[in-house]
């Protein structure tokens, strides 16, 4: 059993854990006994107290997710599904069994997996009396000050979640469709990314994650990768040379394997990461995308033949990029990674724009080496906070691409299969327009993290199987074909 799954064992997650309901256990029948004389009223009114489940009461679930088992007791092989917010469940026996408190069910209704019609157990106080009300605007609001404590989220689920396609390289974030509204999810925004090497341990892993704390100018432990900035440290490499951000010059005591190997923000993810988080990298200015582009161009390709272009795992963004993920994605965002071949469901893409849109930055000094209480990047956040220039290290605009396009399958690294599995090792499709998957399954041969009972949520699943794939299509571009490279970092 996983360290989260022991601190977690009726969710998977430390922080969906808190999110509990109304319900207790029935008090214990008392034996009769003569009446007692009536105690003198409280000085102050008593809070109401919490709803005692019943027997044949309905129930609904508290949590974002809720695992449903097949026996009152933890273990890993008696998980019989998960339960979504909301779900709908009868109590058969409200006395709580064993020492996680697990009461006795059966599932009405549920978007999740946990299969109808049979007696399975879950927790109780996971459970909640009335539906929870979710605001279909609401996504979980972030401190962008240090110093401000971190903000409770305004609703249990949240309205934005990520999917990187591993075997694409490609990270996209959606824009949640609740079940009462009777759309589809939307994409808000696509990037090019880098994955771990083929290498044995280097790979990047599948699975479903949340977002669990966010970091600026993060460094690894013994200085092994210093970080992008910190006060005291040589400045970074100017633009033009990405060999220098290897070199020991640019290195805290001329020591480190890379410089701003981590970038200006790191995401680190939950349950069971395998140390593999999201973050951003070296460069800036005109480099500003080199380290991600430089892997698609020919001599990315020649250099890939002797060295590592790519991460250890992590999945590597570029700085402004990271930044603007930064200010969007807040703490408990689900992110699920995967490996499929792509797909739309309107191949015409009604509805999307090909037009990009601007998001403004300044990159301050501002909160540097803190989790989550430092300043984002946001320029409008940034000016209304009156940080002063002096603080100021980079300012700029992002064009954000907001057209999904699905990257045809070909094999092979620039043909959507990174790792060279071949095309009977796919499960199913990943719908770029709508961010679901359809007849999905992981790869046998890639390690699977995050929650630990596999379950991907409802939300990012279609039973839907009309879809449109792609055609593949030949052709090779690169700014700069004749590029310099030095590889490493994380």
């Amino acid at each position: 059993m996983s360290p989260d799954d022991q601190i977690a064992p009726h969710t998977g997650d430390p922080a969906i854990e808190a999110q509990v309901g109304d319900l207790q256990a029935p008090a214990p029948q008392a034996p009769s006994s003569e009446p007692t004389a009536t105690a003198p009223a409280p000085r102050a009114q008593a809070p109401a107290p919490r709803p005692a489940a019943q027997q044949g009461q309905t129930a609904y679930v508290a949590a974002d997710r809720l695992r449903a088992r097949t026996s009152p007791e933890v273990t890993a092989s008696n998980i019989a599904g998960v339960l979504e917010i909301n779900d709908q469940v009868e109590i058969l026996n409200p006395q709580p069994q064993g020492e996680a408190g697990f009461v006795e069910i059966r599932v009405i209704q549920t978007r999740g997996t946990a299969p109808k019609g049979q007696t399975l157990y879950t927790s109780l106080k996971h459970l909640s009396s009335q539906r929870v009300q979710v605001d279909p605007a609401a996504t979980t609001s972030i401190p962008t000050s240090p110093g401000a404590a971190p903000a409770q989220p305004a609703a249990p689920a949240n309205r934005l979640f990520v999917v990187t396609n591993v075997a694409t390289e490609k990270l996209r974030v959606y824009q949640r469709c609740l079940p009462t509204e009777g759309c589809v999810n939307r994409m808000l925004a696509e990037f090019d990314v880098v994955n771990g090497q083929d290498d044995d341990g280097t790979r990047t892993d599948v699975g479903h994650y949340r977002i669990t704390s966010w970091e600026k100018f993060y460094e690894s432990p013994a200085h092994v990768y210093p970080a992008w900035y910190k006060p005291g440290y040589p400045p970074v490499p100017a633009p033009g040379n990405r060999r220098a951000w290897f070199d020991s010059q640019y290195m805290p005591n001329g020591v480190g394997k890379m410089r701003g190997a981590f970038g200006w923000y790191t995401a680190k993810i939950g349950p069971n990461p395998n140390g593999q988080w999201t973050h951003g990298t070296g460069g800036w200015g005109a480099d500003k995308k080199s380290f991600i582009d430089f892997k698609d161009s020919f001599w990315g390709g020649i250099v890939g033949l002797f060295t590592s272009i790519r991460s250890k795992g992590c999945t590597r963004v570029d700085n402004e990029s990271i930044a603007y993920l930064r200010s969007l994605l807040p703490i408990g965002t689900p992110l699920i990674k995967i490996y499929a071949k792509e797909a739309y469901r309107d191949a015409n893409r009604s509805g999307y724009s090909k037009q990009p849109t601007n998001w403004s930055y300044i990159l301050t000094t501002v909160g540097h080496q803190r989790t989550n209480n430092h300043q984002v990047a946001d320029r409008q956040t940034v000016l209304s906070q009156g940080t002063p220039r002096e603080q100021w290290i980079e300012e700029g605009t992002l064009s954000v691409d907001q057209y999904p396009d699905a990257v045809a399958f070909s094999g092979g690294k620039r043909g959507g299969d990174l790792y060279g599995l071949g095309e009977r090792a796919f499960r199913g499709h990943f719908i770029v327009d709508e961010g679901t998957v359809v007849n999905y399954s992981h790869p046998g041969s890639i390690t699977r993290g995050g929650f630990s009972d596999g379950q991907l949520p409802s939300f990012a699943v279609s039973s839907d199987a009309q879809i449109s794939a792609p055609r593949a299509t030949y052709s090779h571009s690169s700014s700069n074909p004749h590029d310099s490279w030095s590889g490493g970092g994380n």
